[in-house]
């Protein structure tokens, strides 16, 4: 196996599976409604970086959904997260052209933000801040205030 290709994985259900793959896997990436379930504790415990992607940018979708991605990260303590698309694809949803992703073609070429684009990039402001808020508060910790994360 090439060393220099990083392998990739989503969700892999159990503790154990997770385990039984760890050697052969660099970066975990459950996606994000998984990210409660018991092997999220198992993908951290091997010391590689855990992302979470999210599959759905359709308009079923509320732009909250996006904009509550940077949430995850921070409150899961993740190392980043993803898409599995990001724009119009007719390979996915031949039924709909364009899918509506998370930015509109135009005639030109250039991309026109959707409001689920706007979203995420608003939670990604998100998490800055909630990362910021966390540091502050474990500076007051070390100064012997008690505050809680949550």
């Amino acid at each position: 196996m090439n060393p220099e290709v990083r392998v990739f994985q989503d969700h892999m259900d159990t503790p154990e599976r997770i385990k039984e793959f760890a050697p052969y896997i660099d970066v975990w990436c459950p996606v994000q409604h998984q990210l409660g379930y018991p092997g999220l504790a198992a993908m951290k415990a091997t010391g590689k970086p855990v992302w979470m992607y999210e599959c759905g940018t359709t308009p079923g979708f509320p732009p909250s959904r996006h904009r509550f991605m940077g949430w995850r990260v921070w409150h899961y303590e993740l190392d980043g997260l993803s898409f599995w698309t990001y724009m119009p694809c007719q390979w996915n949803d031949l039924s709909r052209v364009p899918n509506y992703g998370l930015y509109h073609p135009t005639s030109t070429g250039g991309p026109i933000p959707s409001k689920r684009w706007m979203a995420w990039r608003q939670g990604l402001d998100d998490y800055l801040y909630l990362d910021a808020y966390t540091r502050e508060l474990e500076k007051m910790e070390v100064r012997g205030m008690s505050m809680n994360r949550s």
